[in-house]
């Protein structure tokens, strides 16, 4: 028996064999939905690509006006979003189909804006995952139709924010904060020295993930290779 729940923008269904999601509350032209949530995806990496050469110029420009920090800061911002760009392609999903057979996990967290309920799931030898956004009133009715479809368990709903949650976020703040009001005073030795210490930090933030990204590509290859 089919069973389904409203998300913010989406209508999720749930039957015997996998999860779909679709646009209208019915299940219509799979197609066209993969081809909506492309288009959502698409529009977030627009974003990034925009980032990208517009921090490359700046690094080029600071360079040659010989302000190095300001120009190895620009650079790192630029490698972070080239970095973040290729995780979005390569690790997340807009797939209307999922098997549960392929589900890892599923979880009903909040971010940073909203509260979501993350999929992960294996697709081409990988996990990947899908967001929906939900929203606040709907949280238990949904909570309790995946846990009765067994697709959730009570560790999995994370609605209060933890230590490292607001850690992380104020950590994040202090690093990306002061390195933009920098760029509006004078460019001193001593400004100039803290600009660089924040590009490379960033930049090994940067490179932290990208390591990250090529060892799960490899080890997915691997298995591919190794299962055959």
């Amino acid at each position: 028996m089919m069973k389904k729940f409203k998300t913010q923008n989406e209508y999720c269904h749930i039957n015997e064999d996998r999860i779909i999601i679709t646009k209208t509350p019915e299940i219509g032209d799979l197609i066209e939905d993969y081809g909506k949530s492309i288009n959502n995806v698409f529009k977030t990496l627009m974003v990034f690509f925009v980032f990208i050469p517009l921090f490359s110029v700046l690094a080029a420009i600071f360079y040659n006006m010989n302000k190095i920090g300001m120009a190895i800061n620009a650079g790192a911002y630029g490698l972070f979003f080239l970095a973040i760009a290729f995780y979005t392609m390569l690790f997340t999903s807009g797939s209307p189909s999922i098997k549960r057979e392929s589900i890892y996990k599923v979880k009903i967290q909040k971010t940073l804006f909203f509260n979501t309920i993350t999929i992960q799931f294996k697709e081409f030898g990988r996990l990947k995952k899908r967001q929906l956004i939900i929203e606040k009133k709907n949280i238990n009715k949904i909570y309790d139709l995946l846990l009765t479809e067994n697709l959730i368990e009570q560790r999995d709903i994370v609605l209060n924010r933890s230590k490292i949650d607001i850690l992380a976020y104020a950590i994040a703040f202090f690093i990306i904060a002061p390195s933009y009001l920098l760029i509006w005073n004078n460019t001193n030795n001593d400004i100039q020295s803290m600009m660089i210490r924040y590009g490379v930090l960033i930049i090994s933030i940067s490179t932290v993930l990208i390591v990250w990204m090529i060892r799960t590509l490899i080890v997915s290859i691997y298995r591919k290779i190794t299962n055959r």
